[in-house]
């Protein structure tokens, strides 16, 4: 038995996690009123409505895992007059982590979703 307790406490704490920061950045070539959904650091799921051409946010994530996130952003561009561009991208410590630029076409009505 005294094994098994020596075990148990030598061990690190593998039950404890360590948060990572992940800082989400949305990057507009125009200026519109745009929605944000990412997970916070609870695992609940956010949607954030802004108007402007950027949006940046630092989210805590206790698995460390990008996938948990979910980061996406929902786009309505009425009649474009020429072809614009929305860039999605996560940091981690300055380090880019994954980057997606998305180009929508002139001339055209489009609202959806680019997901990261």
């Amino acid at each position: 038995m005294r094994k098994f307790w020596n075990k148990l406490f030598a061990k690190k704490n593998n039950w404890q996690q360590t948060n990572v920061i992940f800082e989400l950045k949305a990057e507009l070539s125009f200026r519109t009123v745009a929605q944000v959904a990412y997970k916070d650091d609870n695992g609940n799921n956010k949607i954030i409505r802004f108007f402007n051409d950027s949006w940046k946010k630092e989210v805590v994530s206790l698995s460390g895992k990008l996938e948990d996130i979910g980061f996406k952003i929902f786009v309505h561009t009425p009649n474009l007059l020429k072809q614009e561009s929305v860039t999605l991208s996560v940091t981690k410590d300055g380090e880019v982590l994954q980057e997606n630029n998305f180009k929508i076409n002139k001339g055209k009505n489009f609202a959806g979703w680019f997901e990261l």
